[in-house]
């Protein structure tokens, strides 16, 4: 463990919660309410005493999890325990435990306690807290996403297969067989192609049966502190993000392009304040006097940690994987269009004409899934967030114009700039080109949270307020 205080965490590390001569002691109490095993509880309590300890460490204090938070809650009721002995001798300060107010602003303020809270966690005791107790962000928050199929009531598949039905009854009516595999091959392809109509059906009605949802999600744990170049990074990735803060830098002469595609290092020389440009921490450690690369501010310069926000991150994935599970239903069609073709090649027929309806199948299916990718509800949130945010309008520093132009289209933006011709011409040559969104692609780091405490729970400044 870190050299933080170790003479307070000694003493909460021995505080004892269980009265010595109780018949019904403090652990027994907290098993027998929660229905735990004794060594869960045990352990229970064991994190309880290191979340304690971060919030008396912590300047911000500390969010617990579910399973601390029950420790807590019981502990609260020994109000002499934990007032007299647990508080005042032992921590020497008071420790409250606020309800949350509830609302939006205070779930996504708790979520990102939480997840700082597990990172100060691995910081100070060098360990990963026990996932069966400090529950990952990114489980709690699948929690609380509409994954399509997860865990679906029948009730709710009802439509899909409803609509699956219809060309196996297109093949009664039409050949008077419901079984499409006791069909020959050119009655077959008219079934496939029904198949086909069917799933590409499904998934737009999967789509608009999840905006909604993916709305009021992405509105509830969008964090509000996301700042300009983070969106950017999110939203572009991380040479769009360079490129930005270069540009912001040459706009305020902090950095020089000189005439060998090298850039001057001026920021020693100026107050550069508050801001929030990824590239000033770097620069401040370099040589003034060295020209400096593209790639040496990229690799070397660049402070990728401080554009890494984990909220976003773990959403981003969410969104991933629940994209990936809407290929159940290419996966029915392609499952029946392989084993008529296995079919086929057993009994010595041509299959090449059913191959192609399946690639064209799966094509169409592709370019339409993409297009209604579940990330497009979290880029468009996080551009709105860009425009109307008064902190990141504030970054751009009265280039608003071209600032603004310049994250959304890249070097495009700088042509019609005499001054910037070589500039735009660098950066050209380091834009990534990809077919697909780049939306969130290099984001690395990990762990957004959801308040495991709930409404009523540690949420809101309750936990926060326990850092003083």
């Amino acid at each position: 463990m870190i050299n933080e205080n170790k003479t307070l965490w000694k003493k909460i590390e021995s505080f004892q919660l269980d009265e010595p001569n109780a018949n019904f002691p403090f652990s027994k109490k907290l098993a027998k309410e929660n229905n735990w095993s004794q060594s869960f509880t045990n352990r229970a309590i064991e994190e309880y005493k290191k979340f304690i300890y971060l919030c008396c460490i912590s300047p911000t204090g500390a969010s617990p999890s579910e399973v601390v938070d029950k420790v807590w809650h019981l502990h609260l009721t020994y109000t002499i325990s934990y007032w007299d002995e647990f508080c005042s001798k032992t921590l020497e300060r008071p420790l409250h435990h606020h309800p949350s107010k509830g609302g939006n602003d205070e779930h996504r303020k708790h979520d990102q306690w939480y997840f700082e809270t597990l990172q100060l966690y691995e910081a100070i005791f060098k360990l990963k807290p026990p996932s069966n107790i400090w529950p990952s962000p990114i489980s709690i928050l699948k929690k609380n996403f509409p994954y399509p199929f997860s865990n679906s009531s029948f009730s709710k598949l009802i439509p899909f297969i409803a609509v699956y039905a219809v060309p196996f009854f297109i093949v009664l009516l039409l050949y008077d067989h419901i079984d499409p595999f006791s069909l020959p091959g050119p009655d077959f392809l008219v079934f496939f192609l029904f198949l086909s109509i069917a799933i590409i059906a499904n998934l737009i009605i999967l789509n608009n049966s999840r905006q909604q949802p993916l709305l009021d999600f992405v509105e509830k744990y969008l964090p509000n502190d996301i700042h300009l170049y983070q969106a950017i990074y999110a939203l572009y990735g991380g040479h769009r993000t360079l490129q930005t803060a270069i540009l912001d830098l040459v706009n305020k002469n902090w950095l020089t392009l000189q005439s060998n595609n090298y850039f001057g290092n001026n920021t020693m020389f100026y107050n550069t304040g508050n801001s929030t440009n990824p590239l000033l921490p770097g620069l401040k450690t370099l040589n003034n006097a060295e020209d400096i690369s593209y790639d040496t501010l990229y690799y070397s310069a660049m402070d990728f940690d401080s554009l890494q926000h984990g909220t976003l991150y773990q959403m981003k994935h969410i969104m991933r994987t629940s994209d990936r599970q809407k290929y159940i239903l290419l996966a029915v069609g392609l499952l029946i269009g392989l084993s008529r073709i296995i079919q086929g090649v057993a009994n010595h027929r041509p299959v090449g004409y059913l191959i192609i309806m399946m690639f064209f199948l799966s094509v169409v299916f592709i370019l339409i899934a993409v297009a209604l990718d579940d990330s497009t509800y979290l880029q468009n949130v996080i551009k709105d967030r860009i425009s109307n945010d008064a902190n990141c309008q504030a970054a751009f520093e009265g280039n608003d114009y071209l600032m603004q132009n310049f994250y959304k289209t890249g070097p495009g933006a700088l042509k019609h700039y005499d001054e910037y011709a070589a500039l735009a011409t660098m950066f050209a040559i380091y834009t990534p080109t990809k077919w697909y969104s780049v939306i969130g692609s290099d984001i690395s780091s990990g762990g957004c949270s959801s308040s495991s405490c709930g409404g009523g729970g540690c949420g809101g400044g309750g936990c926060g307020g326990c850092g003083g």
